[in-house]
């Protein structure tokens, strides 16, 4: 029995609850979810992120206010991750200037 997902998703990998029947069994036994759930866990930490920047609750009300919310998670989080790359790469400068080897003499 197709759920909502299957109709929105070209492929749904979320596997079945309980006893899976003849055709959960064939839909989870296909190579296409085997390889959907293995990539799974890389979209763990994201979610996490998310919620870190205020997904956890949204507070807002309609659907408006949620794509709001999530339009302004998701800018926190690329902000934060570029100031990081920035900082990163002020570090390694930083560290470049300070090996002596590395100077003209």
């Amino acid at each position: 029995m197709p759920g909502a997902l299957d109709e929105i998703l070209d492929l749904n990998a979320l596997p079945a609850k309980g006893r899976l029947g003849k055709q959960a069994l064939e839909r989870e036994s296909a190579e296409e979810f085997a390889a959907a759930r293995k990539r799974h866990p890389a979209v763990e930490p994201a979610i996490h992120q998310l919620e870190c920047y205020g997904l956890d609750r949204v507070r807002t009300h309609g659907a408006a206010g949620f794509a709001r919310t999530v339009a302004l998670s998701i800018l926190a989080a690329n902000i934060h991750r570029l100031g990081k790359a920035l900082l990163a790469r002020d570090h390694r400068r930083e560290k470049r200037k300070l090996r002596p080897h590395l100077q003209a003499a």
